[in-house]
């Protein structure tokens, strides 16, 4: 991921649409959790916000959809209408599928399961002890520790993250995001995944997403002259032109454009 230095200011979502391209001429580029779905701390209890669902749907009647997400892609279908005529992007971009098409994996899968069953194995032993609340979730292209319900992870934090870097080798990296560290292929990203998406495609990239694993698609959509749009109460520095504060928010922008054309 590239620097950044600016800081994204808020602006309302009917702003925000106003200067978006027309429907037809962007590349609608979606994050799921966080930006179609409010965080929650069981994120096997998440779902899109109200209106959500309907306003993807709207999008991709009128031009090319994109969830990327480091959700597995079948996750992904099933939170979502498995009909929707969108492309999907999971595991931060290490597996692809068009609409209810099948799933391609972007990495060879027999090593990703080699280093992640092992991490596995030793992260069990390693939050054996741990306080209450550590999560470990396997996926098809590697594992998720999750952290968010842990009263105080600190003191288990570098532990994981150094247990991570250890297996991941040549072939595995580690990523951090919300509350999460993650174990996933080596040099595939969510920018990695939308540039090889769209490398065929000449409409506008428009980017939506919450999390530090969204910068790798705000980059791409800015130096594609697009725009990136960050999901966040507060405000940080990102390659994202813009902020609107919530998932709701989101649907309110998506709504607004689809009925402004």
């Amino acid at each position: 991921m590239t620097e950044h230095d600016d800081v994204a200011p808020a602006v309302a979502p009917e702003e925000v649409a106003a200067g978006l391209p027309a429907v037809e001429d962007a590349a609608v580029l979606l994050d799921f959790d966080g930006t179609l779905s409010h965080l929650v701390d069981d994120p096997a209890s998440a779902g899109p916000a109200d209106g959500a669902a309907d306003v993807v749907g709207r999008l991709a009647e009128r031009t090319r959809v994109v969830v990327v997400s480091g959700r597995p892609v079948d996750v992904l279908r099933g939170f979502l209408p498995a009909d929707l005529p969108v492309t999907w992007a999971g595991g931060h971009g290490a597996e692809v599928a068009e609409a209810d098409g099948p799933i391609e994996p972007a990495a060879d899968l027999q090593v990703v399961h080699a280093r992640r069953d092992a991490a596995q194995e030793a992260l069990e032993a390693l939050l054996a002890d741990a306080p209450a609340g550590w999560h470990v979730e396997l996926k098809p292209t590697g594992l998720a520790v999750h952290s968010r319900l842990v009263e105080d992870p600190s003191a288990h934090a570098d532990r994981v993250r150094a247990l991570l870097d250890h297996h991941a080798g040549d072939d595995m990296e580690v990523s951090t995001g919300h509350d999460v560290v993650e174990l996933r292929p080596a040099g595939v990203d969510k920018g990695v995944a939308v540039s090889r998406l769209l490398a065929d495609d000449h409409r506008v990239p428009v980017a939506i997403g919450d999390d530090v694993t969204d910068e790798d698609t705000f980059a791409v959509a800015v130096a594609g002259g697009g725009t990136a749009i960050l999901v966040a109460t507060t405000p940080r520095r990102s390659h994202a032109t813009m902020r609107v504060a919530d998932p709701d928010e989101v649907v309110a922008l998506l709504a607004a454009w689809l009925d402004r054309d």
